[in-house]
C-alpha cells in the first residue's frame, strides 16, 4: 500500500502479543525485533503494593483461577507461570515487574503505560495507590530524557487528574471506547486513543486542531490499517508488530 513518508508511530499493543505471552519480558523482546516505534503495557498493583504488568481482570490465563492480581503479593504472583500456560517454549515466563521493565526500556523506546483502573480496585480504593506508586517509578527509573517518550495512558480521568497533579513531566493519554463523547479538550491531555472502529477523520483533524494526538488500537488487519491511515492517525497500536511493519514496508522506526 502506499504510505506517507512519516508513518505513523507503530506500537507494540502489550508487546509482540501474537508471538509471546502478552505483558512478559519475552514480548516485549520480540517487539523491540522490529523497527516499531514503542510498547504498549498495562499495569496493576499486587496486593503489597508492586505495580506489575496485568491486563485482565483475573488471573486465569496465567494459572491463577479467579483470583485477582490485588489478591496475590509480588512473590505469591511470581510463582505463576505465564508461559507455561501459553506454551512449552515459554515456560519459566513470569509476570514481570514494572520497575524491571522500566529499567530495561524506558531509554530503548517509547513506552506507553497504562494504570489499569478496574471496577473493584476503584471500589476498594486502590486505584488512587497504583498511580501514586507508578508515578513514583517513573520519577526513579526513567532518564529525564527520556520523559518526553514516557506515557501514561488510562480509561480513568481521575487517573491521569492525579498523575498530572503529582508530576506534570508526563505524556497524558485518554483511552476512551467512544471518542464521539469526548466533549471539551483537556489542556493537560497529550493525546487520545480510541479503537481503530471507533476512529474517523472528523475526529482526528478535530484534535489536530486543539494540538492533540490521536492513537488506535488495535491495528491488525489491511482493513484496520487503511482506516487507520486515512483518518490521519498519529500511533496505530498492533498486536502483530511484526507483520506490520512488513507489510508498511517499514525499514526503521520513526522519529
Amino acid at each position: 500500500m502506499t504510505r506517507p513518508d512519516k508513518h505513523p508511530w507503530l506500537i507494540a499493543h502489550r508487546g509482540a502479543r501474537n508471538e509471546a505471552p502478552d505483558n512478559t519480558l519475552a514480548a516485549l523482546k520480540a517487539a523491540r525485533a522490529y523497527p516499531i516505534d514503542g510498547i504498549e503495557l498495562d499495569v496493576q498493583l499486587t496486593q503489597d503494593g508492586t505495580p506489575v504488568l496485568f491486563h485482565d481482570i483475573t488471573l486465569s490465563k496465567v494459572g491463577g483461577g479467579r483470583r485477582r492480581v490485588s489478591d496475590l503479593s509480588a512473590d505469591e504472583l511470581r510463582k505463576l507461570d505465564w508461559g507455561a500456560s501459553w506454551g512449552p517454549a515459554f515456560r519459566g515466563e513470569l509476570v514481570p515487574t514494572l520497575a524491571e521493565v522500566l529499567e530495561k526500556y524506558s531509554e530503548a523506546t517509547r513506552l506507553l503505560v497504562e494504570i489499569k483502573a478496574h471496577a473493584h480496585d476503584r471500589k476498594a480504593g486502590r486505584v488512587p495507590e497504583l498511580t501514586r506508586r507508578v508515578v513514583d517509578l517513573l520519577r526513579e527509573e526513567v532518564p529525564l530524557d527520556s520523559v518526553h517518550t514516557t506515557f501514561v495512558l488510562s480509561f480513568d480521568q481521575d487517573v491521569l487528574r492525579q498523575v498530572h497533579e503529582i508530576d506534570d513531566n508526563w505524556n497524558l493519554v485518554l483511552n476512551t471506547n467512544d471518542p464521539s463523547s469526548i466533549g471539551e479538550v483537556d489542556d493537560h491531555i497529550h493525546a487520545y486513543d480510541a479503537p481503530i472502529r471507533t476512529i474517523t477523520k472528523a475526529f482526528v483533524d478535530r484534535m489536530h486542531a486543539h494540538g492533540k494526538r490521536v492513537m488506535t488500537w488495535s491495528c491488525n488487519n489491511q482493513a484496520q490499517v487503511k482506516r487507520a491511515m486515512e483518518a490521519g492517525v498519529d500511533a496505530m497500536m498492533t498486536d502483530k508488530p511484526g507483520w506490520l511493519v512488513d507489510y508498511l514496508g517499514i525499514e526503521e522506526a520513526s522519529s
